[in-house]
């Protein structure tokens, strides 16, 4: 096993960073320098050797250390460069983490090990893929009874797509949703906006909306497309919207204009059951990935975090 050592922020090498973040065969966009520079500023990292396989630690500085997963960024963990096998490996970046460190609270990728139990607690997540290079029609067909019936109904109503921006898709998520969401303020929506605007200098974007016949949008989403990965980041629809099921008219068209392609559609999953009920309807297979926990607070201030 070559040396693995933990890096503070400012002696990370970003540019090798980033070059074993877009060759990883479990690469990500979460992953790049300039993603977590914008929401994570204070990161550190554990690297394998010259930077073979890579590890963000988003650090807050308290009254302790805490590794803490940054909304807007489902998956980190541990992405392992081309040609390199960590295997059990992967325990040992979880023990490179350093003991200043009294609370942890990350997720690790699809990809880690989750078997790795250490002195870490590990809790699964859902997340919901699917595989776009088939056809429409034989895309379609995976579709739930109850996924079609709502698409059937939406094409009753004159909708159409067409393109936006990221500004509008978070302002409407905002006016929308956000009072339905918990935790995130204003400031870290602020901070999505700057993720979305550097990722869109660098054509990662996409963003759409739905309108009725009156040309009132009814719905927004706003999506990553890296590599072969296209990420449903945020999204949602309004009352109206709501009602004559705009998002189900969405993604169906999305599938059907990004068919045949040899693309993932990921829909960055969800616990909730009915969200989790959506994804799956259009065909999406479950992949499960780990949120790891370790909480090595003093008592009683251990008992504050779960």
């Amino acid at each position: 096993m070559k040396l693995i050592k933990f890096f503070k922020h400012e002696e990370i090498d970003k540019t090798k960073w980033d070059e074993c973040i877009k060759n990883a065969n479990n690469s990500l966009i979460y992953g790049y320098s300039w993603y977590l520079d914008i929401a994570a500023p204070a990161w550190n990292a554990i690297v394998l050797g010259d930077y073979h396989a890579v590890m963000p630690l988003p650090t807050l500085k308290k009254f302790y250390t805490v590794a803490y997963q940054p909304f807007f960024t489902q998956q980190l963990g541990i992405f392992i460069g081309t040609g390199y096998e960590l295997q059990a490996g992967i325990i040992d970046f979880f023990e490179a983490i350093p003991k200043d460190y009294k609370y942890i609270n990350i997720c690790l990728n699809e990809k880690n090990d989750s078997g790795a139990k250490l002195n870490f607690q590990l809790k699964r997540r859902n997340n919901y893929l699917l595989y776009l290079h088939q056809s429409y029609e034989q895309l379609y067909k995976g579709f739930s009874d109850h996924n079609k019936r709502n698409i059937n109904k939406s094409k009753k109503n004159n909708l159409t797509v067409s393109e936006t921006n990221h500004e509008h898709v978070v302002e409407f998520y905002i006016e929308n949703k956000a009072n339905d969401t918990e935790k995130v303020s204003i400031e870290d929506y602020n901070r999505l906006n700057k993720i979305l605007d550097e990722a869109n200098k660098r054509g990662y974007v996409i963003c759409k909306q739905v309108k009725d016949d009156e040309g009132n949008c009814l719905a927004c989403v706003a999506f990553y497309i890296h590599q072969n990965r296209m990420i449903y980041q945020i999204g949602t629809s309004n009352n109206v919207g709501r009602d004559l099921r705009a998002m189900y008219f969405l993604f169906d068209r999305l599938i059907d204009e990004y068919s045949e392609q040899n693309i993932v559609l990921d829909f960055e999953g969800s616990d909730i059951e009915g969200v989790g009920r959506f994804f799956s309807g259009f065909g999406a297979l479950l992949v499960p990935y780990h949120r790891l926990i370790a909480n090595r607070l003093p008592w009683p201030i251990n008992l504050l975090k779960k």
